[in-house]
């Protein structure tokens, strides 16, 4: 089993950068820093042109679960959604990328020094392996607890009577990598309520850990806001 690691950072956000060297030095695995899309001298009123300028792919679309014609209220918003479809795109055409799955996380991510995260992923993946459990992504944290019904050990169902905040950290399963990206380029949300209402209306398999194996430093958030 490979696992690849990658962490999205946006260069023009320096405070993170003494973090994230000490998030590396603790978490004793290789990892890909990403580029993230930073998105901070984008006029919100122009997103449409924007989106449509950064891939032909990308549509903004109506929201099935509210009904109502999706559009960002902020930048940060934005650019957080284009860095994760980004790192999706680089993922289904990178033909040199033999991993078997990938672990997204964000330049906020944290974790307790109690455990092995690696050994911890691994142990959920061979978990679902061991019942045939096809999944697409796993919220491995998450900031409100959701869990719904159990699956095995710590992986669950997301909850669906409950929305299910945060990406900092994600797995992926690479063999559906491409109907992720398929998915992702209807945008209809935020990314993280774009993936929960996803899996709500069964077009992605998502779960989620619980209790969560990654958290978020103390960093003000740059997602509500110019990033």
């Amino acid at each position: 089993m490979q696992i690849q690691y990658y962490l999205i950072h946006c260069q023009e956000h320096k405070e993170r950068e003494e973090h994230i060297e000490k998030f590396h030095n603790k978490f004793k695995q290789k990892v890909i820093i990403f580029d993230g899309v930073y998105t901070k001298n984008v006029l919100i009123e122009n997103q449409i042109d924007y989106i449509n300028n950064f891939n032909k792919d990308l549509r903004l679309v109506t929201n099935k679960t509210f009904g109502n014609d999706y559009k960002f209220n902020y930048s940060g918003e934005l650019g957080c959604y284009l860095s994760h479809f980004s790192i999706i795109e680089k993922i289904k055409n990178d033909n040199t990328n033999k991993s078997d799955y990938s672990v997204i996380f964000e330049d906020d991510i944290d974790f307790n020094n109690n455990i092995n995260p690696h050994e911890e992923i691994v142990k959920i993946i061979d978990d679902l392996k061991s019942i045939n459990y096809d999944f697409d992504l796993i919220f491995l944290g998450n900031l409100n607890d959701n869990n719904g019904m159990n699956i095995i050990n710590n992986v669950y169902k997301l909850d669906p009577t409950n929305i299910c905040w945060g990406t900092h950290a994600l797995l992926i399963n690479n063999k559906n990598i491409e109907k992720i990206y398929n998915h992702n380029c209807n945008i209809d949300g935020e990314i993280d309520t774009h993936y929960v209402y996803s899996t709500h209306r069964n077009e992605l398999n998502g779960l989620v850990i619980y209790p969560i194996l990654f958290s978020q430093a103390d960093f003000k958030s740059n997602i509500k806001c110019d990033l």
